[in-house]
Formats: structure tokens, C-alpha cells, sequence
């Protein structure tokens, strides 16, 4: 009733959101309780979601809160002990790789290497070198003994590379360069696009057998178009490591 500038200016210091002088607009009031109340949700929820990433963080980089990502990450967890091998099927950009590095390091292979092979760029004159080795030289295969094989686009191999890889899948033996054959003990683990498995697997360029050895368990990632209600935990991670990364504080996400 008695307000003044200095009066306003402790108040605001001190913590108030606004300062309304006697006589005052009913309008003016609650026009400034909403922005009041606007700010303390855009408080809250940043606060929801900065836990929520924290959390997130500390129990898997699978971020999200989605039902499609509570039962991803439940699965990953179930699965990666075992050793059986496992097909991880989604569209690009949606972390394929990054769950098959999670499941090599939840299992009991996880002191042993990763190797990752790019389907893609596996020429059928190189085929057999890449995958099995010379005599002066080791193969990925050979690399990958007592860890994880990742066969990293397989839709992209060659008829002839899935071909040798359904012959060490199916005998776990290959090729020894310095003649005969010799044990293999690995865990594979594959991804493919999901558009490469619609309808029949022939058709889409893919054999069937080889299909039967990698799929023990096959693994489903979702795109983010489906689980729209985790993109503003996502944003608030990217946001916050860019602000750490550039050294600046984390702005609120309006």
C-alpha cells in the first residue's frame, strides 16, 4: 500500500516475482499470477527433467522414460549375460551399435575384444582375407576369438560373404590360412534395417538359414516418432552437454 522503487527493488532481490502497488488492476494481477505460475512450471519441469536425465545416465546412456524404452532397456539387460547371438533390427540413427556395445560389455566376454565389421565395405575379392586372415596377417574373425563379432549393416553383405559367414555360424570352425580349420568362439551380434526384413527375407536379398543362426534373440529399436514423450529428456541432455562442453551455464528450456 505504502510501495516504492527501492521497496521493489528488495523485493525482487529477495525472491518475489513481481511487485503490484495499491491500487491495482484485476487484470494487471492476474495477468502477473500467470506469468507467476508459467514460470514456476517451466521451473519444475526442467528440475522433472534434468532428474530424469540424471537418472537415466547413471543406470544406461538408453535415455528415456517411454514404455518402448522401459522394455528396451529391460530387454538389453536380460539379454546381454547370455551368449547367444542376437539380431538388433531399426532404422538409421536409432542406436543400434550403441546396444550391441552394451551387450558385449553385460556379458561375460566384455574383458575380450569388439570387433566390428562394415558389412558395406567388404568386397567379395576381399571377403575371405578380411574375414579370415593369411598366413601373415589375422582376420576379424580370428580378432574377434573369446569376444564379439559385430556384423554392423548386414543387409549389405554379398551373397558370397553371407555364405561364409552361415558356414562359421553353422559349424563354428573357419578356415585355417595355414591349412585345415580351426575352432571358432565368438558371439555375433548383427544389425539390419528394418526395411530389409519386410515380407520375405529371400526376396530381400537375405538367406534365410543364415538369418535362422543370428536371430536367437532379436532386438527391436524403436524410432523416436514412437516415443515422442522422450524427446524433451533428450533435448535436455544434448542441451546440457553442450553447455558443458562450451563452458557455459545450462539456459531453461521454455
Amino acid at each position: 500500500g505504502h510501495g516504492d522503487i527501492a521497496m521493489a527493488v528488495a523485493a525482487l532481490k529477495r525472491g518475489a516475482f513481481d511487485f503490484v502497488a495499491k491500487p491495482f488492476m484485476t487484470d494487471h494481477l492476474i495477468a502477473s499470477v500467470r506469468r507467476a505460475l508459467e514460470t514456476r512450471r517451466l521451473v519444475v519441469d526442467n528440475r522433472r527433467l534434468r532428474q530424469a536425465a540424471l537418472e537415466a545416465e547413471l543406470t544406461s546412456p538408453l535415455l528415456g522414460q517411454t514404455p518402448a524404452m522401459v522394455q528396451l532397456r529391460d530387454l538389453v539387460e536380460r539379454v546381454a549375460p547370455t551368449d547367444v547371438n542376437v539380431l538388433i533390427e531399426g532404422e538409421t540413427g536409432t542406436g543400434k551399435e550403441l546396444i550391441a556395445r552394451l551387450l558385449h560389455q553385460g556379458s561375460a566376454r566384455r574383458a575380450r575384444p569388439f570387433i566390428r565389421v562394415d558389412c558395406a565395405s567388404i568386397s567379395d575379392t576381399a571377403v575371405d582375407e578380411t574375414l579370415f586372415g593369411t598366413r601373415l596377417r589375422r582376420g576379424l574373425i580370428a580378432e574377434a576369438q573369446r569376444g564379439t563379432l559385430f556384423l554392423d549393416g548386414a543387409e549389405t553383405m554379398s551373397a558370397l560373404m553371407q555364405g561364409r559367414m552361415l558356414g562359421v555360424a553353422e559349424s563354428r570352425e573357419m578356415p585355417n590360412p595355414s591349412g585345415g580349420t580351426m575352432p571358432v568362439d565368438i558371439r555375433i551380434i548383427t544389425t539390419l534395417t528394418r526395411k530389409h526384413l519386410a515380407g520375405d527375407d529371400e526376396r530381400a536379398g537375405f538367406r534365410k538359414d543364415l538369418l535362422y543362426h543370428l536371430e536367437t534373440v532379436r532386438i527391436g529399436v524403436p524410432p523416436l516418432r514412437q516415443r515422442q514423450g522422450d524427446i524433451a529428456i533428450l533435448f535436455h541432455v544434448f542441451l546440457e552437454d553442450a553447455a558443458r562442453r562450451h563452458g557455459l551455464p545450462s539456459p531453461q528450456i521454455d
